[in-house]
């Protein structure tokens, strides 16, 4: 079978992947949280479309709160741009097609 994806539903694909890249940034910040507190020195840094970066034990803590937050917010915004440009390309090109195969489970 031969399915075609001609139309991304912007909002919900941007929300569901920020989303999961912000889960993942928590556990991150979380696990740098903990390095931070046995006093290692951790860097911390943001580097999406711009970069923030700074040094000291307040600044890393601080980034350790915001990073997640950032994260979801702009990988949202790249993600809602994305699927809304892929949505008139697609009118032109067709779309994506994928071919999907039934698995005989024995």
């Amino acid at each position: 079978m031969t399915y075609t994806m001609t139309h991304l539903n912007a909002h919900k694909t941007s929300l569901t992947l920020a989303g999961t890249l912000a889960l993942v940034s928590v556990i991150t910040s979380v696990c740098r949280g903990i390095l931070l507190l046995l006093g290692n020195n951790v860097h911390t840094s943001f580097n999406f479309l711009f970069t923030i970066s700074g040094s000291g034990i307040l600044y890393n803590s601080l980034m350790l709160v915001i990073t997640p937050l950032l994260t979801f917010v702009m990988t949202y915004l790249a993600i809602l741009v994305f699927c809304c440009l892929f949505n008139v390309v697609a009118k032109y090109t067709g779309g994506v097609s994928v071919c999907l195969s039934a698995v005989d489970k024995s």
